[in-house]
């Protein structure tokens, strides 16, 4: 047979309106917690000794830079002997064909328990676009060749913030966002991408392209 519900008849006090709601459940915190209030609560009552360590947050740092299997550290033959930038590793087409890039390493990444609440992420780090000149080209290029990168913020596989293409040569990227989360295990780690170069009279194709170090990953989590 179905299921009938029973029948009644809603008297007043059943249903409440948000404002009542929050009247009555005053009165019953007001008897929980003494009558303590903001009010009457004296500034002074308590200082941090009273409180146990992690008490209102938790807080978690790692340390990051560009996974070795994208660098290149031995330069090609060929280029230009007196031409520094030619000189410093980063990636190259062996390696990256291009697109966004995740972080593999967990030595790179933050991987912890939360408690239910916000979490403020922040990530800096220095970058540097090998051979680029002062209007964002490489090395006599066009218009058409200005070069970028761009870093992305990434929480339990969603990404939370990201910059915008950075078209200088060298500079530190700063990063951070704020948002809620739940109980339970996360992972917060960068992604990064840049563009390519054509290869032509100025453009060493087997050249370092992009890199990134001294980056630390930051996350605080505060509790409800």
């Amino acid at each position: 047979m179905p299921f009938k519900p029973r029948e009644s008849k809603h008297i007043m006090g059943d249903i409440l309106e948000p404002k009542d709601f929050d009247k009555t459940y005053d009165k019953q915190k007001e008897l929980v917690n003494g009558g303590l209030d903001r009010e009457n609560l004296p500034e002074q009552a308590f200082d941090k000794d009273a409180f146990k360590q992690y008490s209102f947050q938790q807080f978690f740092q790692t340390y990051f830079k560009m996974e070795e299997q994208y660098v290149q550290t031995t330069m090609p033959t060929g280029l230009s002997p007196d031409d520094n930038a030619c000189n410093t590793v980063g990636s190259y087409y062996g390696t990256y064909a291009g697109g966004w890039i995740d972080t593999t390493n967990d030595r790179y990444k933050i991987k912890q328990e939360l408690k239910e609440g916000m979490c403020q992420i922040e990530m800096n780090c220095w970058a540097f676009l090998n051979k680029a000149s002062a209007g964002g080209r490489y090395n006599s290029g066009t218009v058409s060749d200005i070069s970028w990168y761009q870093f992305q913020l990434v929480f339990n596989g969603s990404v939370v913030a990201e910059t915008d293409r950075i078209f200088r040569q060298a500079c530190t990227v700063h990063l951070m966002a704020n948002v809620p989360c739940s109980a339970g295990p996360c992972e917060v780690k960068i992604r990064w991408r840049h563009s390519g170069r054509p290869n032509g009279p100025y453009y060493e194709l087997g050249a370092p392209l992009f890199y990134f170090s001294g980056g630390n990953l930051l996350l605080i989590n505060r509790y409800r």
